[in-house]
């Protein structure tokens, strides 16, 4: 069974215009919902592909609610820890020029007993993992050390984990010596120190 962690879960609502300007009404196109959060949208692609599956991480309110719905429309399984706040929504823009923008709403806020319940939840999961899949940003909450000691369980049981996020949480991650990292440009060029072109 495949197990995916997602911190920072996300709701992503598409909407598609000719061309964008300030202070005018613009009638879009066309809309979309789907899944925000790599690690939540890993998990939906393997549930449509009819792979098993397990979604973890932090939800909350109804975005999390419409999310959790999505996963299981797909044949993924979910046990995600409820915390205040809600599921972010992203607010994603994209013209016929080629251009995009997100907006992303304020998301969750998780306590320290949400951080237990996590870690009782996700080490019963790996019990039974083939691989485990880690990807987002850190809601408010959850320190930088958790990607750390998430791969580290993991790794101590011999099961892959394919990690990716940026910023200081990824260094902090990158300690616990996870099996595939996938940085894009910006987060490797953060991680070498300088800018680096493709």
């Amino acid at each position: 069974m495949i197990v995916t962690v997602t911190p920072n879960t996300a709701f992503d609502y598409t909407l598609s215009i000719h061309s964008f300007e300030l202070n005018q009404t613009i009638r879009a196109e066309h809309c979309a919902w789907g899944m925000g959060g790599k690690a939540a949208v890993a998990a939906w692609i393997f549930g449509k592909l009819g792979e098993p599956v397990l979604a973890l991480g932090f939800a909350g309110g109804f975005t999390g609610k419409r999310m959790e719905s999505m996963l299981h429309e797909h044949g993924v399984s979910t046990d995600f820890v409820w915390v205040d706040g809600e599921t972010r929504l992203n607010v994603v823009i994209t013209t016929k020029g080629g251009g995009q923008s997100t907006i992303t709403a304020p998301g969750l806020q998780v306590s320290p007993v949400h951080l237990v319940e996590f870690d009782e939840r996700y080490q019963k999961a790996i019990e039974s993992a083939s691989c485990v899949i880690l990807d987002g940003s850190l809601p408010p909450g959850v320190s930088e050390s958790f990607y750390f000691d998430t791969i580290s369980k993991a790794r101590e049981r011999s099961i892959p984990v394919i990690f990716d996020t940026s910023g200081p949480a990824i260094l902090e991650g990158l300690k616990a010596r996870p099996t595939i990292v996938k940085p894009n440009l910006d987060e490797l060029s953060t991680l070498v120190g300088h800018p680096l072109s493709p």
